[in-house]
């Protein structure tokens, strides 16, 4: 069955998914919809794609984060040349696709990350069985001071005042 679902009112009855496969979400009684409206991820690749599954449980086999702040790891060399051979294929420079995603995105990828990353830390902080410790390690930082600094930065309190929030 296909209907049309937005954000409704709060009379109705949330409509649960389950799972997801392509561009189609099924909810917990069967009923399928088409997913029009996720991100843009989703919208490009669809849900639960193979490759794209495997490539996630491949890469974190052998590393979830590592920090770019004065490293370098195998899986952010391998994009940089990606990111180059896709400027050469639309016929772009490096320079022009870097400033296209700037001008979309109103960030450079790396302030994009950046700014992924102190978000899915605030997520993790509502998990009491985590330190901020282990957070900030999990995500790459170099120290927890490092880690206390850019998150009270973007937030404006430390993550141990923001745990005490959630």
């Amino acid at each position: 069955m296909l209907r049309a679902k937005t954000c409704g009112s709060m009379e109705e009855e949330p409509v649960i998914i389950e799972r997801a496969d392509g561009t189609d979400l099924f909810d917990t009684e069967g009923k399928r919809y088409i997913d029009g409206v996720s991100s843009l991820w989703c919208n490009v690749h669809g849900h639960n794609v193979a490759e794209l599954n495997a490539a996630v449980v491949d890469q974190l086999g052998k590393i979830a984060h590592s920090t770019l702040l004065g490293l370098a790891n195998v899986p952010s060399v391998l994009l940089a040349k990606r990111l180059v051979e896709l400027a050469r294929i639309v016929g772009l420079n490096e320079y022009k696709l870097k400033h296209g995603f700037k001008e979309i995105f109103q960030t450079t990828v790396f302030g994009y990350l950046a700014e992924k990353r102190l978000e899915l830390a605030r997520d993790y902080l509502i998990d009491p069985n985590k330190s901020i410790t282990d957070i900030a390690d999990l995500l790459g930082y170099s120290s927890i001071q490092h880690f206390s600094f850019a998150f009270k930065k973007k937030f404006g309190h430390s993550p141990k005042e923001g745990r005490g929030n959630n």
